[in-house]
């Protein structure tokens, strides 16, 4: 699970971020392949954390998340 919060007082646009596990992510962005991998996001494009917000990101169903983080 990967949380992400935004401290300041007004949304930061996600559009240009990655998460990855990968040291070759940047290949992909340009059109390359780089492989199998474990985990590679991209945020889409217009995607933005408001002021204050967090967003959690886990490869768990809803129900499997609530089950283990008792959330």
């Amino acid at each position: 699970m990967i949380e992400i919060y935004n401290p300041l007082n007004e949304p930061i646009d996600l559009s240009n971020y990655y998460l990855s596990d990968s040291d070759k992510y940047y290949q992909w962005i340009n059109g390359e392949s780089i492989g199998n991998f474990d985990f590679l996001i991209k945020f889409p494009s217009g995607s933005s954390i408001a002021s204050q917000g967090t967003y959690t990101i886990t490869t768990q169903s809803n129900s499997d998340f609530s089950d283990s983080y008792d959330y």
